[in-house]
């Protein structure tokens, strides 16, 4: 009778273990998507407005990211608009302490989704960090911009239109034919948030 009771016990321990372990390869995490839009009006960029749309999601059991953003930028001093079309290449998720979700993202522009002003070409990186604070109407959310070669000193160490000379301090793009930047916490600079609009991770 003992020894049938072990027995019992010991499959009833490893199927709990074996179910455990089949939960936490089914879901690793608590996020995969992030959705929605976001406005922003940048004054001290000359008063520069920002629209986003964006949906992009991460397949559970394999990471891959597939999805779009939109990216449609004004300014009074440039005719018409920039606009431009990005495809994820990794999306990192992860909440804080605060319960204030977050997503890393390096993002690729689209060979045929560029027009108007400014710089971004296709085939380029671009690396975002997005906040979704869970309060009502986006409040609070926000997204910030990585950039290649920054420079906190303000000296031209980025070699923009490729030409061998350095052009400026920053570059919001990675070259297309270089490697992504790292899905990873590091080089966040600008901080953009969202006045209209809402970004949401689940």
């Amino acid at each position: 009778m003992n020894t049938r009771i072990k027995i019992i016990s010991i499959v009833i321990v490893t199927l709990l273990a074996v179910l455990a372990a089949g939960i936490g390869l089914a879901n690793p995490r608590q996020f995969y998507k992030i959705t929605g839009d976001s406005y922003t009006l940048m004054e001290n960029w000359g008063n520069t407005e920002i629209w986003t749309t964006v949906f992009a999601k991460a397949n559970p059991s394999t990471d891959v990211p597939k999805g779009k953003f939109t990216i449609r930028i004004t300014n009074p001093y440039e005719e018409g608009e920039r606009y431009y079309e990005t495809r994820p290449v990794c999306m990192d998720f992860y909440q804080d302490d605060m319960g204030t979700s977050w997503a890393i993202v390096v993002h690729r522009i689209t060979e045929e989704g560029v027009s108007g002003f400014g710089p971004g070409l296709p085939g380029e990186y671009a690396k975002w960090k997005i906040q979704d604070t869970g309060e009502p109407g986006g409040r609070g959310d926000s997204f910030a911009l990585a950039y290649e070669c920054y420079d906190e000193n303000f000296e031209r160490t980025c070699d923009i239109d490729g030409d061998g000379i350095p052009d400026d301090y920053y570059d919001e793009f990675w070259p297309a034919d270089g490697e992504p930047p790292a899905c990873d916490d590091a080089g966040f600079v600008d901080v953009i948030p969202v006045e209209g609009g809402n970004l949401v991770i689940h």
